[in-house]
Formats: C-alpha cells, sequence, structure tokens
C-alpha cells in the first residue's frame, strides 16, 4: 500500500480559510473548485487562486501546492466533451502542480449506467489539452478500471484507507474542523508536483533539474542531489534524465543545466 506523502483540503466558494491558516493546520495542498456544467464558473476561484500563488511567491520554502476541479452534470458523452471544454477554457494560462479533477458524484449520472465511459470521455478531453486528469468519486465499480487510466481521487469518509482501492488521493472525511468551520479532508500518495513539473504539463514548464522545487536550478540543487543518492532516496523528482535510477548519471546532468 502506497504511504502518504502530503495531506490537503478541498475548497469552494462553501468554504474558505487563509493560506497562512492552511499551512498552520498542516495541510500542504489545496483543491479549488473552478467550474460547473457549461457556464458555472466558481466565484471564489479566482481569489483563492492568487491567494494561494502570493502566499508561494512569498513563501518558497513553505508551498501550497494547487490543483482544481469540476462538478460534472453531463449525462451524455457529448455533454461530457462540452463540459471538459468549458473546464479547459476556464483554466487556461493558471498553472497548477497538481491534477485536475472532474468530480463525479451526481445520483442522475450514474442512472444512466453510463458514468465509467462519461468520465472517461472527460478525462480523455482534459488531458489531451495538456492536463495530468484524475477523477473523483465515492466508491464505484468502475473505480478500478479508470484508476489504471487517470488518477483516482476516492471519497470514503472512514478512519482506515479501503484496503481494496489504491487511489492516488483519498479523501477521508468530510468534518475536519479549522475554526469553527468543517472542511473536506484528504492524503494524498503520489508525489504530483515532482511529476507534472517533470512533464511540463498544468501549464508549468518542464524543469526537472530544478528538484529542490525553488522554481531555478541552481547549486542548491546538486547539494540536493548529492545528498539524495547519498542516502540512497529513490523519489522520482531526483531521477532527472528519466531512466528510472537515482545516481550520478543525473548529477552530471544538473551540473550541465546549472553550467548554461
Amino acid at each position: 500500500m502506497r504511504e502518504r506523502r502530503m495531506r490537503g483540503l478541498d475548497l469552494s466558494h462553501w468554504n474558505s480559510i487563509t493560506p497562512k491558516r492552511i499551512r498552520s493546520a498542516g495541510f500542504e495542498f489545496v483543491i479549488i473548485k473552478a467550474t460547473e456544467g457549461v457556464s458555472f464558473r466558481d466565484p471564489s476561484f479566482d481569489d483563492m487562486y492568487i491567494e494561494v500563488k502570493s502566499w508561494n511567491n512569498c513563501h518558497p520554502d513553505n508551498l501550497i501546492h494547487l490543483g482544481c476541479y469540476h462538478y460534472l452534470l453531463a449525462t451524455t458523452i457529448a455533454e461530457a466533451k462540452a463540459e471538459a471544454e468549458f473546464f479547459i477554457n476556464s483554466i487556461k494560462g493558471l498553472a497548477f502542480d497538481m491534477p485536475v479533477f472532474v468530480d463525479v458524484e451526481q445520483s442522475e449520472i450514474f442512472e444512466t449506467g453510463n458514468a465509467e465511459e462519461i468520465t472517461r470521455v472527460f478525462c480523455e478531453t482534459v488531458e489531451k489539452a495538456g492536463y495530468w486528469a484524475g477523477f473523483y468519486t465515492y466508491y464505484s465499480e468502475w473505480f478500478y478500471s479508470l484508476e489504471d487510466r487517470f488518477t483516482g481521487w476516492l471519497a470514503c469518509w472512514s478512519d482506515e484507507k479501503p484496503v481494496n482501492v489504491d487511489c492516488g488521493i483519498w479523501q477521508f472525511t468530510s468534518s475536519w474542523e479549522i475554526d469553527g468551520k468543517c472542511f473536506d479532508a484528504n492524503d494524498c500518495y503520489i508525489d504530483y508536483p515532482a511529476e507534472i513539473r517533470a512533464k511540463g504539463l498544468n501549464g508549468l514548464q518542464a524543469f526537472p533539474a530544478d528538484v529542490n522545487r525553488d522554481g531555478e536550478v541552481n547549486t542548491a540543487d546538486l547539494v540536493s542531489e548529492m545528498k539524495a543518492i547519498s542516502n540512497g532516496d529513490s523519489d522520482s523528482r531526483f531521477d532527472v534524465n528519466g531512466d528510472g535510477a537515482v545516481d550520478t548519471k543525473d548529477l552530471i546532468k544538473i551540473m550541465k543545466e546549472v553550467s548554461k
């Protein structure tokens, strides 16, 4: 079973919290609602996006990793494509180091008997536009087949992660209290920021040699890489040349980048 890498919140106009409070409460990522259907843009999305980005610019050593999601209403393939295009257009020009998700929970979608294909088409459309696509849902019989293809974000409110689902993100409660407000809390099991940055997805420039994720390639990355090699760290972000191993070849590649 995957080990937890970080813990985060999902947010919309129904709940608000400052970046400072997010970090002081022990959370390291947020996934913000961006859109719904083919015309609704969450009224708090732009402000929350700007606030998190501003926080990250001022606190590079205390980042809040950022993703977003679309709330799905589609009950046909054609509607799924239309909603995906609206979502893509709504987040165009923005950058996210967490996946972008489609939230599939409306009963009308499941009643079609075609929820899996509707979700797949949405994710494929988003993926083709250059994003790391994922889907959010509560436990369903088709979670396995889509999790093999896209990032799965599972809502299953319990004290223990379901042993039969190896999801990328697990929403384990809807009642995490911060300052008298209840939030959805989520555990993440994949280093999405490193993977997304390395692949140049979600509006981010591919920058694999920036192993310490401070936004530039310099001697600090050489030090980080040397420590990783010395400690036998197999984290994918240190595999700069993408050959599946963390070794001196990666160090040499960073040295070449630094000397440019």
